[in-house]
């Protein structure tokens, strides 16, 4: 969902342009050839793993896992067959937050030379995937008041115009629904918004937004297009939009979103 591309598989790049000679982000030593040749999916997935767990890419976190399934030659070649990604309560150092996060990833290619020096994990070959991010009321505001996003809100605008969110009034509702307000520069006239999942299927019908203001149908209309078109690019790994479902009695929202991996952004992206 978000150009909203939560960072979880870019991140995993964030010590991977880190030459030799500096100290090791993450005080681990490099993998031995005895121990990758014994169980190379392991020291690959453990690497991963500490990437992740940098200040650089979570400054707090309560649990991170990856897991890289290496195909029957991957210990030579880089092939993988997947790529899975687990974590909760994740806080970035730009205060992207989540409750929990989930990445799935199929087969690519990854450089198994930087790997075993503990450089991080770089990707040879593109990979694509699905991922899906839980937010409380909280983490919904964040996302609406971080970076990122507003980068993407203002490059493409709702209905043509700039649609300002106020983080402070992001709630997930008991009613089934994420619950807003923000200003149109098209109108300066500031709106409740309520956004329901969509009954089913993909793009506009996969969201639904309700305007408090009357005949408000541009806006509303507006609206799902820019949610259920928003890329949140973080240089070259894609997060898009593909539905929505909400936990009344927790009061929960989980975001299952489309994922592109062209290549990992650089250790110096702050997200």
């Amino acid at each position: 969902m978000l150009r909203t591309h939560a960072h979880a598989l870019a991140t995993t790049s964030a010590v991977a342009s880190t030459r030799a000679r500096r100290p090791r982000a993450f005080g681990t030593r490099p993998a031995t050839p005895l121990a990758f040749l014994s169980s190379p999916a392991q020291v690959v997935s453990d690497v991963a793993t500490a990437v992740l767990k940098t200040p650089l890419v979570l400054k707090r976190y309560t649990a991170v896992r990856c897991d890289v399934d290496l195909a029957f030659d991957g210990a030579l070649t880089g092939k993988v067959n997947g790529v899975k990604i687990r974590g909760e309560r994740w806080s970035s150092p730009r205060e992207l937050t989540c409750e929990s996060i989930s990445f799935d990833v199929g087969a690519c290619e990854l450089d198994i030379g930087a790997a075993l020096s503990m450089q991080g994990i770089k990707l040879v070959r593109e990979a694509k995937g699905h991922a899906n991010l839980v937010f409380d009321s909280r983490d919904f505001g964040n996302f609406l008041a971080h970076p990122l996003f507003l980068a993407s809100s203002r490059l493409v605008g709702v209905g043509g115009s700039m649609f300002t969110f106020d983080k402070s009034t992001a709630h997930v509702s008991a009613d089934g629904c994420l619950e807003y307000t923000g200003t149109w520069a098209r109108d300066g006239v500031t709106r409740a918004i309520r956004m329901f999942p969509g009954e089913n299927g993909s793009g506009a019908a996969s969201l639904r937004v309700q305007s408090q203001t009357p005949n408000d149908d541009a806006l509303e209309r507006a609206l799902e297009v820019f949610f259920t078109t928003l890329v949140i690019d973080l240089e070259g790994t894609e997060l898009l939009y593909r539905d929505m479902t909400i936990d009344r009695t927790r009061e929960r929202v989980r975001f299952n979103l489309d994922v592109t991996v062209k290549r990992f952004p650089s250790p110096n992206l702050q997200f």
